[in-house]
Parts: C-alpha cells; sequence; structure tokens
C-alpha cells in the first residue's frame, strides 16, 4: 500500500536537517527499504510541512515503524495512507452493498 508521510521538524530536527543534507534523505530512503519500501520518493517542501515522503510498504506495522521513527528524531508526522481509483471504485461498491440491504434487515415500525 502506498503512504504519504507529512513531516514537520522541531528545531533539533531542522537542524539535523540543513547540516546532513541529501545524507539524511539516503538514510531515510535506507530505512524504509530495510521496512520493506518498494518504491520510495522524498521531497523537501516549504509551508505547513517541511517534508513529504511516499512510500510503498508491506504493512500498516511497517508504515508506524518508519513514522515512530521520525518522531523520535524529533519529526511531527502525519502519516495518510493513499488508495488508487481502483481503491475507491471497490470502496464504492462494498458501500452500495452494505446501504442496500435486503428488506428482511430493514426495521420497520409498527
Amino acid at each position: 500500500m502506498t503512504y504519504i508521510f507529512l513531516l514537520r521538524n522541531d528545531a533539533s530536527a531542522a537542524r539535523n536537517m540543513l547540516l546532513s543534507g541529501t545524507k539524511g534523505a539516503v538514510a531515510q530512503a535506507e530505512l524504509l527499504r530495510r521496512l520493506g519500501a518498494t518504491e520510495v520518493k522524498q521531497f523537501a517542501v516549504t509551508g505547513r510541512f517541511d517534508a513529504v515522503v511516499i512510500a510503498d510498504l508491506p504493512s500498516q506495522q511497517a508504515a508506524l515503524a518508519f513514522s515512530l521513527g521520525a518522531t523520535s528524531e524529533g519529526q511531527y508526522v502525519e502519516l495518510l495512507p493513499a488508495h488508487s481509483a481502483e481503491d475507491v471504485d471497490e470502496a464504492r461498491r462494498l458501500a452500495e452493498e452494505a446501504v442496500a440491504l435486503p428488506d428482511s434487515y430493514v426495521q420497520h415500525d409498527g
């Protein structure tokens, strides 16, 4: 599954980002690969967040492990699972099935 990590640095993490430059990004990508990531994209951004990482990871636990590691290094993390158009179609199908219950499941007043 694809996960989007929105990272905001505290003062210590910002200092480390400035001092390490691309070495920090390389180390971050290596950690993600050790967690089973098959695709990693990293971006430094301006605005509310300092960095965005997009990674295909094998499990929620792997995504949580990366998030915990980043948090321990002074980064606030928002973790977003990303859904493909096909995922949305499947979710829509499931929602339609759940809403269209047979009459025997519908409570009637009376």
